[in-house]
């Protein structure tokens, strides 16, 4: 009996050490696939809404078929929480215009990132104003908007320091 399991044990393990691997493998992949999906849905979702922002509402067709083509990754190999968040952020316009689309869109990102291993609400438990992050297009204080207004107001302080009758 203990030459047989001498005999067997090598090939059980060989067996099993493919089996696990040929798992963690297809778990690899499918990982992958998520996230790439997840990334170029969000990537779509941020051009369309920063477009809308400048006034530019005309629909582009390649990034709405980039927008969809996400779509159906993600409903082809996302996790079933992420799915039902995309179809409640799609059923309200898909957009980032409304109050109802920025709270689905937030939901859908929360999903999104316990899917591919965050803990849920995670970063919503922090000091972190995510919503600030997720919605504000460009930064507040680097933009070239806010540089543009901090150089005009201060030139026309200097420019009424200089009308200014000296005596």
């Amino acid at each position: 009996m203990t030459i047989v399991i001498s005999i067997l044990s090598p090939f059980i393990a060989v067996i099993l050490t493919h089996y696990f691997t040929i798992s963690r493998m297809k778990k690899n992949d499918l990982s992958a696939l998520k996230i790439t999906a997840y990334t170029d849905f969000i990537q779509s979702v941020t051009k369309l809404a920063s477009l809308r922002r400048i006034g530019n509402t005309q629909n582009d067709l390649e990034d709405l078929a980039l927008l969809n083509d996400a779509k159906n990754r993600i409903i082809v190999c996302g996790d079933i929480p992420v799915i039902k968040e995309l179809s409640n952020f799609w059923e309200q316009g898909a957009t980032l215009e409304l109050e109802s689309g920025l709270q689905a869109y937030r939901r859908l990102t929360q999903a999104m990132r316990t899917s591919v291993g965050y803990r849920k609400f995670d970063i919503f438990k922090t000091d972190i104003d995510v919503s600030n992050l997720l919605f504000n297009i460009e930064p507040s204080r680097a933009s070239f908007r806010a540089e543009t207004a901090i150089n005009t107001t201060a030139n026309k302080a200097i420019s009424a320091d200089a009308k200014k009758p000296r005596g």
